[in-house]
């Protein structure tokens, strides 16, 4: 696996299960950061929210875990996964930007803080996320990964015993 592979595959873990992470501690009632994503807090307090964020910080985990997983069924899902998150986060982000200069009017009631954040950090990181995920599933030439996300390794005996 090259090096640009081995860090993409870092970063996505470690973008994804941080993700996974807040999703968590909003879930079991942490209010950090929770008004910088829109909307008013006590919209994510209850039962139902909570199930509903817990269900998020899991998918995010699993999906955040699939560049560890080496066999070719996790190469699909994390595929589409990267794609959605990248397009995702590449497009709020762009939307963002419009609304922030005053490409795209925003409503009256509009929470430009939360915007803000929106724009210049929570969907970046779903665009970075996605284009880790999909650069660390991505086959490299010559390396052997026939419908594998990443090679076996080979011993030196195993190559000298091929002609």
């Amino acid at each position: 696996m090259d090096d640009l592979r081995i860090l993409a595959r870092r970063t996505a873990v470690t973008l994804g299960l941080a993700s996974a992470a807040l999703s968590l501690a909003w879930a079991l009632g942490a209010t950090s950061l929770l008004d910088t994503v829109g909307g008013p807090a006590d919209v994510v307090t209850g039962l139902g929210a909570s199930l509903v964020l817990l269900g998020a910080a899991g998918a995010k985990s699993a999906v955040a875990l699939l560049p560890l997983v080496p066999h070719a069924w996790a190469r699909l899902p994390g595929l589409l996964a990267g794609w959605v998150l990248l397009a995702y986060g590449s497009a709020v982000t762009v939307v963002g930007l419009g609304v922030l200069t005053g490409i795209v009017p925003a409503s009256p009631d509009a929470d430009l803080r939360a915007i803000g954040w929106h724009t210049f950090f929570w969907d970046p990181w779903f665009a970075a996320w996605g284009a880790a995920l999909l650069l660390s599933l991505r086959r490299g030439r010559g390396d052997g990964s026939r419908g594998r996300c990443s090679p076996a390794p080979r011993s030196a005996a195993g190559w000298a015993g091929r002609r």
